[in-house]
C-alpha cells in the first residue's frame, strides 16, 4: 500500500482502525494521504506538555475486548503476545458483532434451545490474505476434559487451518467468569506476511 505521512500520522491512523482496512490492503491500487492525521493527537501531546489531564488516545475497542486483552497481558501465560496480536487484528465493529452473536448463543444455550450439546460462534477478521479467526465457546459442562476436547475440535476445524492465527474465548455459563473462563489459541501461527527484500 502506498501512503503519505510520518510516524505520528501512522499512529493516529492505527488508533482509528488498528490498520484494518479490508481487502483494499492488498489490492495494489490503494494510496492514502494521511499527512495531517497526526493533528488529531495534538490535543493530547500539547495538553500533556502543559501539565493538563487529557485522556490518552486509544485503539477503538469494546470494553469486553479491552478487558480480555488486559487479563491476558496481566496473566502473561505462554503465547500471550501472539494471542494479543490475534485479538488486536479486529475492528471495533467486528468486536461488537462478535459479542452480539456470542451473547445470542449464550441465551439459546441457557434456554435449552441449542441444536447440539456444544456450540460456538466463529468470526474472522482481516482480509483473506491476513485472516485471523476467533471463536466464542459458551458451555455448561464442569468437566474440563470435555471442555478441552471441544476446544480442540474448534481449533482443528478446517476453516481454521487456513487462518494465520486462531483463538477461543470460553465462558462457563453457570459461573459467568469475566472476561472469560478459559482462553486457548492454536499453538502454530503464521502471524506475519513473509517479507521479500529487493
Amino acid at each position: 500500500m502506498l501512503y503519505e505521512g510520518d510516524e505520528l500520522d501512522l499512529l493516529a491512523f492505527y488508533l482509528d482502525n488498528g490498520f484494518n482496512i479490508g481487502d483494499a490492503e492488498y489490492s495494489g491500487e490503494l494510496a492514502i494521504n494521511m499527512s495531517m492525521k497526526s493533528k488529531e493527537l495534538d490535543p493530547y501531546f500539547i495538553g500533556m506538555s502543559e501539565g493538563k489531564e487529557i485522556q490518552k488516545p486509544e485503539v477503538g475497542m469494546t470494553r469486553w475486548w479491552k478487558d480480555i486483552l488486559d487479563a491476558i497481558s496481566n496473566k502473561m501465560t505462554d503465547g500471550w503476545v501472539e494471542t494479543g496480536f490475534i485479538l488486536l487484528n479486529s475492528t471495533k465493529v467486528d468486536q461488537e458483532q462478535f459479542e452480539a452473536k456470542f451473547k445470542e448463543m449464550m441465551l439459546v444455550i441457557k434456554q435449552g434451545k441449542a441444536d447440539k450439546a456444544h456450540n460456538w460462534v466463529l468470526f474472522s477478521s482481516g482480509p483473506q490474505r491476513r485472516r485471523y479467526l476467533i471463536a466464542g465457546y459458551p458451555y455448561t459442562t464442569a468437566d474440563k476434559d470435555i471442555r478441552n476436547d471441544v476446544i480442540g475440535e474448534i481449533l482443528s476445524d478446517e476453516n481454521i487451518g487456513t487462518a494465520r492465527g486462531c483463538a477461543v474465548i470460553g465462558v462457563q455459563l453457570d459461573r459467568l467468569d469475566y472476561p472469560y473462563t478459559v482462553f486457548a489459541r492454536r499453538a502454530s501461527t503464521n502471524l506475519f506476511d513473509t517479507l521479500t527484500l529487493n
